[in-house]
C-alpha cells in the first residue's frame, strides 16, 4: 500500500517511512491499552483462565514466548 502511495503521489520515501513507523507504533500502543477492557467483555471466564495460564508459562523465559509466537503463526 505504501509503495502505491509513493508511486502515485510522488512522495518522499523517508517521510513516508517515518510516518508509517510512528503510526504503527502508536496504533499498537493504543490497542494494547484497550485490549484488556475489550477482552473482558468478549472472552468468558474459562477462556480467560486459559489465557492467563499460557501467559504465566510464557512469561518465565523470553525465548519461550518468542518460540511459541513463531510456531503459532
Amino acid at each position: 500500500m505504501l509503495v502505491l502511495l509513493l508511486l502515485t503521489f510522488n512522495l518522499n520515501p523517508w517521510l513516508v517511512v517515518v510516518i508509517s513507523i510512528t503510526g504503527s507504533t502508536l496504533g499498537r500502543y493504543i490497542l494494547s491499552l484497550y485490549i484488556p477492557k475489550i477482552s473482558a467483555a468478549v472472552v468468558n471466564r474459562r477462556e480467560d483462565e486459559n489465557l492467563r495460564y499460557v501467559e504465566s508459562k510464557l512469561a518465565r523465559t523470553p525465548w519461550a514466548a518468542s518460540t511459541f509466537i513463531f510456531v503459532y503463526t
